[in-house]
């Protein structure tokens, strides 16, 4: 999913700095990947859950498993279908809300 083409994406652009530069590249890289996204939750919930990153998506994976054999509707297909959707047409099935960052400005807006 994204983590994994995020990993082939560093590999390629490590491979193509100095190799006395890698160190001070792969620094730069991890600050910019961290900045990207908190790793548990995502800040657009109108994305395909497939495009989030893998930790957001076994935590999503987990209440859609979960909540499904609550309301007696678990199938595998059931899961796929809503692991298929994009996070906020889970709202009846799951509060989405808990997966996603507010943006910094409605953040800042609150205190």
């Amino acid at each position: 999913m994204v983590d994994k083409r995020m990993k082939q994406v560093r590999k390629e652009l490590l491979g193509m700095v100095k190799k006395d530069k890698r160190a001070e590249a792969e620094e730069i890289l991890n600050r910019i990947i961290g900045e990207l996204e908190p790793e548990d939750t995502v800040s657009d919930p109108s994305l395909f859950i497939g495009l989030m990153p893998e930790n957001v998506q076994k935590k999503i994976l987990k209440e859609v498993t979960k909540n499904l054999k609550k309301i007696g509707l678990y199938s595998e297909e059931n899961v796929q279908r809503d692991m298929d959707s994009k996070l906020w047409d889970l709202e009846e099935l799951i509060d989405y809300r808990k997966f996603v960052t507010k943006p910094k400005k409605e953040q800042s807006a609150g205190r």
